[in-house]
């Protein structure tokens, strides 16, 4: 006779009945079995019961912004396999470890297992956790010319008014909002929408880091992020005309100059006469960086002939001068 002392559980006369003759069902298939495997065997028999229904938090529902979505079991020791699919999950299914992201309408099903248990009853809930954007690319990169420029794009947009830029020196703390005014979306679209925002404010090999909000028609917002990038300062120090290239050229040619400081500016072609043929540049111009292309097109959009030109750049506190040679 089995004693049950050595596995203090109750159990209600039934159960051990019914234990009783799974155990002599046992005993039949399993002759070699020795009493302490008996025991154990009768033993997880009596470990059993109904497992509680899993449950979800946050609960169904709709939501404006992302879900992390947690599911909980009352019964110790199960393991819980969920689909988001809409089938009933079983145990070749997706095996909970911690909250579902979700974005997403869909529909969450639970089952949780224990060995020597039956299963639980499916349980279910139906998230609507659509984003008011839905991102599909976020990245940023760094040029001399522009600082940083930050590059997003959308594949739909539900009730969204716009966005606002975000940056620190660290991943994790420190944000400061850097877009003065909001960035305007399309409000409710579904084509691709691309936006870009430069960030001139960053200084040479400073890792920076950027988020992107959203910000929703009724006020909610999302961040998206953060993506890092090392700075290249936008401000160079010193006036500068470089030499053109190609030159000689034939048909167009490439010059490069630098602004350290906003000031009106002027970049004019002249003849061996001294006289101006061609006006690239005059306006006020902010710090910068700047490229520009000359195609041998005079102001009337006529073709100069072939010789020596000379081009100058012309500020209030600099002038400089370049020979440059046109061959056709």
């Amino acid at each position: 006779m089995i004693d049950e002392s050595i596995y203090p559980i109750q159990y209600s006369l039934n159960d051990k009945i019914s234990g009783l003759y799974k155990l002599i069902a046992y005993l039949k298939n399993n002759v070699t079995s020795t009493i302490e495997d008996s025991c154990l065997f009768y033993f997880q028999l009596q470990e059993s019961g109904s497992i509680a229904t899993p449950t979800f938090v946050p609960p169904a529902g709709t939501y404006s912004t992302a879900q992390d979505v947690y599911i909980e079991c009352t019964t110790p020791g199960v393991s819980i396999y969920y689909t988001i699919d809409e089938s009933d999950p079983d145990e070749s299914d997706i095996p909970y470890t911690g909250p579902i992201h979700i974005t997403n309408p869909c529909t969450i099903k639970a089952k949780a297992y224990k060995v020597g248990w039956e299963p639980s009853d499916v349980a279910e809930a139906h998230y609507d956790g659509s984003l008011p954007v839905q991102l599909s690319n976020f990245s940023a990169g760094s040029s001399k010319e522009y600082g940083v420029i930050i590059s997003w794009s959308t594949e739909s947009e539900i009730d969204c008014q716009g966005f606002h830029i975000w940056k620190s020196t660290d991943e994790n703390i420190g944000y400061e909002r850097i877009s003065e005014t909001i960035i305007p979306s399309q409000g409710n679209s579904t084509p691709h929408q691309e936006y870009s925002f430069n960030d001139r404010k960053v200084k040479d090999n400073i890792l920076y880091w950027y988020k992107i909000e959203e910000i929703s028609t009724n006020g909610n917002s999302e961040f998206y992020g953060p993506i890092s990038v090392s700075g290249v300062n936008p401000v160079p120090d010193d006036f500068a005309l470089m030499q053109n290239y190609p030159n000689p050229f034939n048909p167009e040619t490439t010059i490069e100059f630098n602004i350290p400081k906003d000031t009106d500016v002027k970049l004019l072609i002249y003849n061996l006469n001294g006289k101006v043929v061609k006006t690239l540049l005059n306006s006020f111009t902010v710090a910068g960086y700047y490229k520009m292309t000359w195609n041998g097109l005079d102001d009337y959009s006529t073709q100069v002939s072939s010789g020596v030109y000379f081009l100058k750049l012309i500020t209030a506190d600099f002038s400089d001068m370049r020979k440059i040679m046109l061959v056709r």
